[in-house]
Formats: C-alpha cells, structure tokens, sequence
C-alpha cells in the first residue's frame, strides 16, 4: 500500500493543484480529492484493472482539463493502485491516440 499524506496545495498558473505527492513518495489526499472531479473513472478503477480498462477511463473526456491534470491524475492512480503497464496510458491521450467507441 502507498502511504498517504496531506499537506497544504497551491494551484500553478495552468490550473494544476500541487504537491501531488508528499516526502518518500505519499499520496496527498488534498490533490487526490481535488482530482476526482475531473477524471472520476479512473481514480475508481481497482488494483486489478487492466491496461485497457485504463486507457478507456483516461481517454473520456473532460472539459477544461490540463495536460498537467491528466499527468498527475494518473501518477496518483498508478502509484495507489500498483499498475505497472509497459505503455503508460497517459501518453495515448497525450498523443491523440485514445480509441474513438
């Protein structure tokens, strides 16, 4: 299990909220329920999803997301969750590959 943190935030100029992660690599809680709201679906998905269960959740999309949203939401979901895919969903939805359904 990841430890967990909290510790106070600060938004950047893009909209990002920051420190996503704490010392010795916690997850801040603060940033994590910031987060929810904007890619609900993958920060729902459960240690034992799979690649493609990933790369749906983090290719629906969210008006107003940033780039640096996208990077940190998924961060924090791989690090709580143990994933450790060979190719990392997020740079499919960085790149516009994510699959039209």
């Amino acid at each position: 299990m990841v430890p967990l943190c909290r510790t106070p935030t600060h938004p950047t100029q893009n909209g990002d909220v920051l420190p996503v992660f704490c010392h010795g690599g916690a997850i801040n809680v603060t940033v994590w329920m910031i987060y929810t709201h904007v890619k609900p679906g993958l920060m729902q998905l459960g240690r034992s999803a799979t690649l493609q269960q990933v790369d749906a959740a983090i290719c629906v999309a969210h008006p107003g997301a940033t780039t640096g949203q996208q990077e940190s939401i998924y961060a924090m979901a791989s690090a709580y969750n143990g994933w450790h895919f060979g190719s990392e969903p997020v740079k499919h939805f960085l790149a516009g590959q994510c699959q039209e359904t």
